[in-house]
Order: C-alpha cells, then structure tokens, then sequence
C-alpha cells in the first residue's frame, strides 16, 4: 500500500514566511549598530593616526629648524609624507557625501590677470571662493541637467538655469563636481551677467583616490589662475604656469593632476597653536571642512551644516554624535551642542588655546 505524502499547506508556509520576517526585522537593528560600530571604530582609529602624524611632523620641522605651525586649511598635504602618503586615513567611513566630494574647493582661490602675462605671479588680488558670491558648484548630475537644456558652450547664456532650476549643490555620489566661476566683482571685471561660465573647472575623482583636474574659461580678454588650500596653484602641470590660457576658449585643457588636493573628514580647530595649546581644547572634529572656525564674530555658523532631521551633518555616529579630538590625543564621541562655538562658554571652554601645562 502506498505511503501518502503530506506537504505543506499555504497557511503553513506563510506563518513560516512570517515568524522569518519577525525574526529579521528584530536581527537588523542589531546588525546595523554593529556595522556602525564598526565604522566608530574606524573613525576613531584614523583620528589616532592623525594625532600621531601630527606628532612625527612637529619631531622632523624641530629637527630642521623649520616654523612648525600647522596650516589649519593645508595640513592634509602638510601630514601627508608621516602617513605614508595614505589619504584613505583622513576619510570616515560614516562620511557618505560622495568621498567628501562636497568639502573640495572650499578652500580654493581664483584670481584673473590681463592677457599676456599668463604668470599667477602678476595677479594683484585672490578672491576666496568658499561660499562667496563669485562661484557655483554643481555635480556631475547638475552639469549635465545644465547642459542639455541650455547648451554646452562656456560663452552660452546660463542665466536662467541659476535663476530658475539651480537650488544648490546636490552630491550625486560621483565623487566629481564642476565649480562655476563668475568674474562680476573682480577688479577690471564688467557688472557681470551672473551666468557662472567665465571659468568652468571640472574635478573627477580617480579609483586611487588622486585628482584629475580640467578648466576652459570664455572670455579672451584675461587669463585666470586657482590656488587650492595650500595657497599653490592647482593647475600646476598643465604648461601655463598654473593659468588658465586664452586660447583655451570652450576648449578643456586637461584633464591634469590636480596636487595640494585632498579630502578629509575632519576640521582642525583654527585656532590651534603648535606650542601654547591647552590638552583639554579641541584640536580636531568630524567636520565639513578641514578647518574650524570658531571665531565669535567671521566664525563658521554651524547651522548651515542641518541635514533634514535638524541634525548636524557631521554628527554622522550613533545618537547623532560626533567623535572630538583633544589637544591630549584623547578622543570622545560628543553631543555637537556642547561644542557649537556660537556660544561663548564653549568657545573659551573647548576652541579658544588657553595655557600650556605648565613644565
């Protein structure tokens, strides 16, 4: 006699279904503060590695009787040969702007000279280029948005795609961006039509985590020149001595290696002194940029820094917090409100220098 065989019933297979999916949504909170924890870890570590280089820097310029101030806007260049070189160290991982694509060029300066020259030696004035009223940066995403509407002619009319479709930077994750240059406000410069092409320079981001730089530019009256936050020209190798030519009207000229480039997740307090620094003060944060300006009055106003949950942005660990490094080398994750220095009591408590220890 045959046996009969009993499979299972839809009820049966669905309350199976149903007890595994009960079961993952419980394991994935878990998971994911693992992962994050992780991440914490990571973070921590570079800012360790950090602090170290930072350490090994100062032995080697005491060594060679060297000033040993470390540049508040360059010191991911300036500790570059006591990390081996390894920039992956200054990026946290909880860091998801597209590889920080987002912080670069903040610190750049654009200058422009009359035709001839083409030395950034005769360019009288720089013009910082952080947030102010000469640039716009778009990602890989927006200029191709930009382009396909309005043309792809530097010396085109781009006008109404700032007035009436530009709402700001949106990092599409490319890890690449154009910065818009507009020459309203330069000295010798017309009123401006406020069109962002006199100077388009477009940054790609390369897998080895290097730079590769281009730049045309529309007007042939003038040449134009970029320092990156190592106040050195970031068109160094392209034969124009670091400008810009005339004769590379809506023509790229690149794409070049961009140096004195680096990404970094972390801000060093500005306010920081090499020697006559307090070991309770801030020496770096997980920040947008990679100095902090915790000046009362020109200072950096942290509330241009709120994601869509009225967080801070660079409070990227678990609870909204942020790791801060001391001037011991000690580090802690902190609530940002307890270091905004728009407040006077944190200032002097965590940003101002103090006094040294003391012998």
């Amino acid at each position: 006699m045959a046996k009969s065989r009993h499979g299972f019933s839809i009820i049966e297979m669905l309350l199976v279904i149903a007890i595994i999916m009960i079961l993952i949504s419980l394991l994935l909170p878990s998971l994911n503060q693992t992962r994050r924890a992780g991440r914490l870890a990571v973070c921590t570590s570079n800012m360790h590695q950090i602090y170290l280089a930072k350490g090994h820097r100062k032995v080697d310029v005491q060594m060679r009787s060297i000033p040993d101030a470390l540049g508040a806007d360059a010191w991911p260049e300036e500790l570059a040969p006591f990390v081996d070189g390894d920039s992956r160290v200054y990026m946290c991982p909880e860091d998801d702007e597209g590889g920080g694509s987002v912080k670069l060029a903040d610190d750049w300066w654009a200058g422009r000279g009359p035709r001839g020259s083409e030395d950034p030696a005769t360019i009288g004035s720089w013009y910082d280029m952080s947030g102010g009223p000469f640039h716009k940066k778009i990602s890989q995403t927006q200029w191709q948005e930009l382009t396909s509407k309005y043309g792809d002619r530097v010396d085109g009319r781009w006008g109404p795609y700032w007035r009436n479709d530009y709402t700001g930077f949106v990092d599409d994750g490319s890890g690449s961006f154009y910065l818009m240059v507009e020459d309203a406000g330069f000295p010798g410069a017309p009123g401006g039509d406020q069109d962002f092409n006199d100077v388009v320079v477009r940054i790609e981001r390369q897998d080895n985590g290097d730079f590769h730089g281009s730049a045309r530019q529309a007007t042939a009256s003038t040449f134009w020149a970029m320092l990156g936050p190592d106040r050195e020209n970031v068109f160094r190798d392209n034969g124009h001595n670091g400008a810009m030519h005339y004769a590379d009207i809506n023509n790229w000229f690149g794409p070049h290696v961009m140096e004195g480039v680096t990404l970094a997740s972390y801000g060093l307090n500005k306010n920081v002194n090499e020697v006559d620094i307090a070991p309770d003060k801030v020496l770096w944060i997980d920040y947008e940029k990679v100095s902090v300006n915790p000046d009362a009055v020109n200072g950096d106003d942290w509330n241009n820094y709120i994601d869509d949950y009225g967080e801070h942005t660079f409070a990227r660990h678990l609870n909204h917090r942020f790791n801060v490094m001391f001037a011991d080398g000690s580090i802690s994750q902190e609530d940002t409100s307890g270091f905004d220095p728009a407040y006077q009591e944190n200032r002097e408590e965590y940003w101002e220098p103090g006094l040294p220890p003391t012998p």
